[in-house]
């Protein structure tokens, strides 16, 4: 991920014209404790099991694929890997209740709700493709 601060210059000109750093709210209420998932965690274990195996030749795979089954199942389902990653279309028709399958978008959709009611507009950092796209997705909030 490239951070651009107010040092950041490219051909001479500044990139940032404001700090948007010195301002940020860090809110830990997102913070999951693993004990509180488990079950979460087996059942994420059995589906990459059933997609991609567990061979020592996969674990690359299975480890990427894992930091992006705990947001949706939808990667594994319909293939995000493949089809995904480049398709604008691929998030047709996922819903806010996709984005709370699993704990960590639950708890997303919790603090943009609440963001939301105090009439803040908060920025998502993101650095895999697939959180990007994901947090974008999540909409439809009331």
């Amino acid at each position: 991920m490239l951070r651009r601060t107010l040092a950041t210059v490219i051909d001479g000109n500044p990139v940032v014209e404001k700090d948007y750093f010195r301002d940020m709210v860090i809110d830990r209420s997102g913070e999951i404790d693993i004990d509180d998932i488990a079950e979460e965690i087996k059942h994420r274990n059995r589906l990459l099991d059933e997609a991609i195996g567990t061979s020592p030749d996969s674990k690359l795979d299975r480890y990427i694929m894992a930091r992006y089954l705990c947001w949706t199942s939808k990667v594994l389902t319909d293939n995000w890997k493949q089809n995904g990653k480049t398709d604008k279309n691929w998030w047709q028709g996922f819903t806010l209740e996709d984005a709370e399958e699993f704990e960590r978008g639950k708890r997303l959709v919790k603090i943009l709700r609440r963001l939301k009611e105090r009439g803040k507009k908060p920025i998502v950092f993101a650095f895999y493709t697939m959180h990007q796209q994901f947090a974008a997705q999540v909409t439809g909030i009331s």
